[in-house]
């Protein structure tokens, strides 16, 4: 009888295996869809929604069972295949799921007849108005065919589902104007339950009707420091997609100056366009306007397409030579949203009532990239763009009032800083025994990478630092101790911290050692002075020796008058050889005469009086006669002409001396006289 009782309780255990899952058992899974793809690929592919993920992980095995033949297979989280060698087509079949030896999911069968997919179908064609397409059926028989659509703008993420009762044919209603659409369809080719869909088709891309645009331009001036408008340029920003409605093809614009005269033109877009274009940010259009703005009180503008027009954008420019208004002191807080290149910028509103702010935002470095953005009366907005790390950018807040621009403040800020570079030239400027004035180069705001807060000063080997306006480059110490050496320090600081330290040595003299510098080295320089002039008598002053005669007064280095009688002479002093002296030294001069050479005349000055009388002609008469007396042979007149030369500036005769021989200073300058050798 015990084989009778496992007989009968054998069919209990079964079901039991597929029974549903109880609590405290592993998690259950969703119904297996089980389908035969399409193409080349005749194995079954069954799927299965997984469980919670956050339990630990099931060891899944796939289970089916044909004419009572039962096999099984190692599966996936999501999904098993059934390979074509283990079934049979045509026949029915049941599958099912188990984990750790429990079943986890529901038992489906089927015929494998009804589970083959077919082909996806082809979308062929499109109409605009209205917006459809059309696709070619993928089944025999169209009283069993439902498709299914799918479509979505192009660039977003999400699809939108359509008609579900659909065949062939599939029209899009509230349809937005000029934009690209994207289409998906899937057909099913039977009723029997659980029959599969056909896969996804291509997507089908359509772009819609174009319409009249709607809305008006972004439009801003961007000025520099002229205040005539003559660096203006108009920019402004293309309408997004929804409000373009179409491809825009030009502009026009028109400008009203102080005359009130009005002149239009018409721009066309360019290329060059920076930024990108989503459905929320449009791109920048930087259009230098053909026209100039000089003069130029006011500006209409206005965007066409094929189908229409927007309404103008006005904006009223400062009359041109108007002195700007000065900025308010608004307090201009920036942050950047983490991890996102986002710039969170807030203000206090100003005294004045503001219809719009305009915030614009220019990069100070090269490639200068320039935008705005117009907020409402919040006081606080987010910027959006390609910010660049340690990159500074001017931000300027304007107001707009009755259609006119005013500078409300404007700042400098950094997406991402960093701790600023060593200041340079730090150096002093001033020095005394009593104070020391340091002076340093601010760090420019293109080299900091940061917002620079201030710089700090001190001194080595003491504890009190100095805080330095972040504006300021010098700062003036007093009460320094003197007759020492002094070394200071500064660095500059960001908010990512303090930069690099740059030193200086100097030292402070006391007040005396100043007094004696300068009286020791005014003593040495008179001294030096005073041995150079009198030590050395080539280097010899006038005021040292006595005067020394020019040779300038001497009658050989004089113009000849009877130059005629020279040419006729011949004289033989132009071209005489200088001769030998040979000096011989006696023992005592003293009372003796001193010989006379031969033909060697001395001269004799009878009293100053007859010297001073002497004429021009007398001279030169008796330089006619010594001229002569050479060409007819007299031993030594090369000799006589050269003594009898008579100095002038410092020749002085002693009236005592007239019985003795005379020599000329010009001689006793050049040559020993007997009187000098014999002293």
């Amino acid at each position: 009888m015990a084989w009778l009782t496992v007989f009968l309780l054998l069919p209990l255990v079964c079901h039991a295996l597929k029974a549903p899952v109880t609590a405290g058992q592993a998690p259950a899974l969703s119904k297996p869809k089980c389908y035969i793809p399409h193409g080349d690929d005749p194995d079954i592919h069954c799927s299965w929604e997984p469980a919670d993920r956050s339990l630990s992980p099931q060891k899944y095995v796939i289970h089916w069972m044909q004419d009572d033949t039962g096999r099984k297979r190692d599966a996936g989280d999501s999904g098993g295949i059934i390979p074509r060698a283990s079934f049979r087509s045509h026949q029915h079949m049941c599958v099912w799921v188990t984990a750790g030896g429990v079943s986890v999911g529901e038992e489906v069968c089927f015929n494998t007849a009804d589970i083959e997919q077919p082909r996806a179908p082809e979308v062929l064609n499109h109409t605009l108005q209205p917006l459809a397409i059309i696709w070619q059926v993928p089944c025999s028989e169209m009283d069993l065919l439902l498709c299914e659509v799918q479509y979505r703008i192009q660039g977003e993420e999400g699809w939108i589902k359509g008609n579900d009762d659909v065949q062939d044919t599939f029209m899009l209603e509230d349809v937005q104007p000029f934009s690209m659409y994207e289409f998906k369809v899937r057909c099913s080719c039977s009723n029997v339950v659980g029959a599969p869909s056909s896969g996804w088709s291509n997507s089908y891309m359509v772009r819609s009707a174009e319409a009249a645009p709607v809305g008006v331009l972004d439009m801003w001036i961007h000025c520099g420091e002229s205040s005539d408008h003559a660096d203006c340029n108009l920019v402004w920003k293309e309408l997004p997609r929804h409000l373009a409605r179409g491809e825009v093809t030009r502009y026009t614009l028109t400008m009203e100056n102080e005359t009130r005269g009005i002149s239009a033109a018409e721009l066309k877009p360019m290329e060059g366009i920076l930024g990108a274009v989503t459905e929320n940010r449009s791109r920048c259009c930087f259009y230098p306007s053909p026209l100039s703005l000089r003069s130029v009180t006011a500006v209409h503008l206005t965007a066409i397409n094929s189908k229409g027009a927007t309404e103008p954008t006005y904006l009223a420019l400062p009359s041109p030579g108007q002195t700007p208004d000065p900025l308010y002191n608004l307090s201009i807080n920036v942050t950047m949203v983490e991890h996102e290149w986002k710039l969170k910028v807030s203000w206090n509103s100003p005294p004045e009532v503001v219809d719009e702010y305009v915030l614009q935002l220019d990069e100070v470095c090269p490639p200068q990239r320039f935008d705005w953005i117009k907020v409402n009366q919040s006081g606080d907005t987010v910027m959006e763009g390609d910010f660049r790390n340690y990159t500074p950018y001017n931000l300027s807040l304007f107001g707009i009032s009755s259609n006119r621009r005013r500078l409300l403040a404007m700042t400098t800020v950094y997406t991402v800083q960093h701790a600023p570079p060593k200041v340079k030239r730090f150096q002093v400027s001033r020095l005394s025994s009593s104070e020391v004035t340091l002076t340093w180069q601010k760090i420019p705001v293109f080299e900091s990478g940061g917002v620079i807060l201030k710089y700090r000063l001190g001194f080595f080997n003491e504890t009190p630092e100095y805080e330095v306006h972040h504006s300021t480059d010098s700062y003036t110490f007093s009460g320094r101790q003197q007759g020492r050496n002094h070394m200071a320090w500064i660095y500059a600081e960001t908010e990512a911290g303090p930069g690099p330290p740059n030193t200086i040595n100097f030292f402070i003299p006391a007040s005396t050692d100043v007094f004696k510098v300068v009286l020791i080295t005014v003593s040495l320089a008179g001294v030096l002075c005073l041995f150079g002039c009198c030590g050395h008598r080539r280097v010899s002053c006038s005021w040292c020796h006595d005067k020394v005669p020019d040779p300038n007064n001497s009658r050989l280095f004089k113009p000849d008058q009877n130059i005629g009688i020279w040419e006729s002479l011949g004289s033989p002093e132009s071209n005489q050889n200088l001769s030998c002296l040979e000096v011989i030294e006696t023992e005592d001069f003293k009372g003796k005469d001193f010989p006379e050479e031969e033909n060697t005349p001395s001269v004799h000055l009878e009293n100053e009086v007859e010297e001073e009388q002497i004429s021009e002609d007398g001279e030169d008469t008796a330089m006619a006669h010594s001229a002569a007396r050479n060409v007819a042979g007299d031993p030594g007149s090369g000799v006589n002409s050269y003594s009898e030369m008579n100095d002038r500036e410092g020749a002085e005769v002693d009236g005592a001396s007239l019985e003795e021989t005379f020599f000329p200073d010009y001689e006793k300058h050049f040559m020993p006289c007997p009187c000098d050798m014999s002293s």
